[in-house]
C-alpha cells in the first residue's frame, strides 16, 4: 500500500511512503511497521561490525575518557536486536561486541566513580549514554 498524502506527526512529516523506498522513519515507527512484514529495518551505521570492532580499539585505547556513541546506543541496539534481528546480519556478533564495548565503559565509568568519591565537589563525565547514566544516578 502506499501513502499518497503526508503523514504529520509531532516527531515529524512523513510524506509518500511507497514500497521498496528507504526512508528515515523513528524507531518506534519502523518497528510497529516491521512487526507487520510491509518493511525491511536497515541497521544504523553503529551497528556495522567494522564500527563496533574500530570503537572496542578506541575505547581500549584511551582508558581515562568514554569515547563518543550515540546517546541512545545500547537501547536501540537492544530494540532492534529482538524486533527486527531477521533484518539484521550477524546479530548474534554484534551483540558480542556490544557487550564487549559496555564492559569496557562500564570500567571507566567505575573508575571515573572512585575518583569522584575523592573530590566530593565536582566531577564530569563526557560522552556517557542513557543506560550507563541510569546505572550511575543513585550512586552519584
Amino acid at each position: 500500500t502506499t501513502m499518497k498524502d503526508n503523514l504529520n506527526l509531532a516527531c515529524g512529516s512523513f510524506d509518500n511512503l511507497k514500497p521498496n523506498k528507504k526512508m528515515n522513519l523513528p524507531i518506534w515507527m519502523a518497528v510497529k511497521i516491521r512487526q507487520k512484514s510491509k518493511c525491511k529495518i536497515y541497521p544504523p551505521y553503529f551497528m556495522e561490525i567494522s564500527y563496533l570492532k574500530e570503537h572496542i580499539e578506541l575505547e581500549k585505547k584511551n582508558v581515562e575518557i568514554l569515547m563518543p556513541l550515540p546517546y541512545y546506543f545500547f537501547e536501540i541496539i537492544h530494540i532492534l536486536s529482538y524486533k527486527a534481528q531477521q533484518d539484521i546480519p550477524d546479530i548474534e556478533e554484534i551483540k558480542n561486541y556490544c557487550a564487549d564495548i559496555s564492559i569496557i565503559r562500564n570500567d571507566k565509568i567505575n573508575n571515573i566513580i572512585t575518583k569522584i568519591k575523592e573530590d566530593k565537589y565536582f566531577f564530569k563525565i563526557k560522552n556517557i549514554c542513557a543506560r550507563e547514566l541510569e546505572v550511575i544516578r543513585p550512586i552519584i
